[in-house]
């Protein structure tokens, strides 16, 4: 059965633990400085750069940094990307039952009587209900408001040119002032059905495999953020 196996998915070698798994040989860096091969360095910072203050309980603290480390020794071990992101859900649960220590009232999720022991779908229902979470307070819904406006002044502008052909007036985009349409994004309603699941999946065992998971990084800080005033900076 082992053969049917990637060598990379199996126990590393005593010799070859300090080696970058052989998946990393596809992948490529682009930024201002262009295309080339990732380091080690920069994947480091990567993670880096999300930081908890004292602001967020200590255990919260401990799981976000395991999950950091998880994620920065996926260089060695391509499939510590899901071990990682799911160690970040877990982090965000625990932040969660630690901000309602008594559990949540009757009604979450619906049931007769008083939930103790919640789970990551109704912590999140009953935090965003509470207006602990909003939508103001993640980089992700300000991206996409911004970007709503900047497709609504386009398509207004083609638009008022009608079907003539005459060339489209330059528009500064950093400009636009968002309006109440563009505004009109529910982020946590998306975040809420989203995050529980995924989480769910890694629970239950997933063949999920991806290295894009600094976005979850980023939710349950800002979360965190938010549940704890000045929870989160970033170096």
């Amino acid at each position: 059965m082992t053969n049917e196996i990637s060598n990379a998915d199996l126990l590393k070698k005593l010799e070859e633990i300090n080696s970058p798994d052989e998946r990393w040989t596809v992948f490529s860096r682009y930024d201002e400085r262009g295309a080339r091969s990732d380091s080690l360095a920069e994947h480091h910072a990567d993670i880096a750069r999300f930081q908890l203050s004292a602001d967020v309980p200590k255990e919260v603290v401990i799981l976000f940094e395991t999950a950091k480390n998880v994620y920065l020794y996926a260089w060695y071990v391509y499939r510590f990307y899901p071990i990682a992101e799911h160690q970040a859900l877990a982090c965000l649960e625990m932040g969660l039952r630690k901000k309602f220590p008594g559990g949540l009232p009757t009604g979450y999720p619906n049931k007769a009587k008083p939930n103790t022991r919640p789970t990551l779908a109704p912590l999140l229902r009953y935090a965003i209900d509470q207006g602990l979470i909003k939508n103001e307070g993640f980089s992700g819904w300000h991206s996409q408001v911004r970007q709503r406006a900047r497709n609504r002044v386009q398509f207004e502008q083609i638009e008022s040119n009608g079907q003539s052909n005459s060339l489209v007036q330059e528009i500064n985009l950093n400009n636009i002032v968002p309006n109440a349409q563009d505004l009109d994004y529910d982020f946590v309603s998306i975040l809420e059905e989203t995050l529980p699941g995924i989480r769910n999946s890694y629970a239950h065992g997933s063949p999920r495999l991806s290295n894009q998971v600094l976005g979850v990084f980023e939710l349950v800080s800002e979360v965190l953020a938010q549940l704890y005033p000045r929870a989160a900076t970033f170096a």
